[in-house]
């Protein structure tokens, strides 16, 4: 049975799982395990285990299906709130290269990141699946098992809130945090199905703005649940 290598200077039994977990899971400049190479932590990692990197997912598509609509923009949004977004443009519209592009600038973007976090976003809802099902249309790269982890705020917001309604709207509007500023409007998804710039923009600031009040939902419900170690 191999022995389990824990960088020097490590209290083993202080160690909690989540830390024995990051060490297995996380890979130094040589392509090995830290709990392979645990030289490679205390010179890559002199601080020690570096905090999860998170970054809060949404998107804005054309269709609630991957097979009849496309991706019009997406959102990435830091814990410190700096964003990363990509939206369709009109020429990708009209030249039928559609979300390609945003797809592939949505893959090269989470890279680096511990942890997406959405809301009603995980397997069997909306955000991943779509995404998922597009980078696969397009021949792409998406995140396999165990390669990124995934929460959903939806399973803080529904077991730990009482709401009439459990979307995101509603719980921001219990807690005074702001949503919605760009609110959903059938005639603007409309015209920019046909790459109508000024709704191309204004979906995005939608979606940018979703990303801000999650952020700010999730930072006031985070600590009244367990962290969920599920793979996107």
């Amino acid at each position: 049975m191999m022995e389990t290598v824990i960088p020097s200077g490590t209290n083993f039994n202080r160690l909690k799982k989540d830390e024995i977990l990051w060490l297995w899971g996380h890979w130094c400049k040589h392509g090995h395990r830290y709990t392979e190479h645990p030289t490679c932590f205390l010179e890559e990692c002199k601080d020690g285990m570096p905090k999860e990197k998170i970054a809060f997912i949404d998107c804005e598509t054309s269709n609630f299906d991957a097979d009849f609509g496309f991706v019009f923009c997406f959102s990435l949004r830091e814990e410190d709130g700096l964003e990363k977004r990509r939206c369709v443009t009109p020429r990708e519209i009209r030249n039928f290269t559609f979300d390609r592009g945003v797809m592939s600038q949505f893959l090269k973007d989470i890279k680096g990141y511990d942890r997406l976090i959405g809301y009603y976003s995980k397997d069997r809802r909306f955000d991943i699946p779509f995404l998922r099902s597009r980078a696969l249309f397009w021949g792409l790269d998406f995140p396999g098992w165990r390669d990124m982890l995934f929460s959903d705020a939806y399973d803080l917001v529904r077991p730990k809130l009482k709401l009439h309604r459990n979307r995101m709207e509603v719980a921001c509007d219990l807690l005074g945090i702001p949503s919605k500023g760009h609110r959903l409007i059938p005639e603007v998804w409309m015209k920019a199905l046909t790459g109508d710039k000024e709704s191309l923009d204004y979906i995005q600031t939608h979606c940018s703005e979703d990303t801000e009040s999650l952020r700010q939902l999730y930072k006031r419900l985070h600590n009244f649940g367990r962290q969920s170690r599920m793979s996107i």
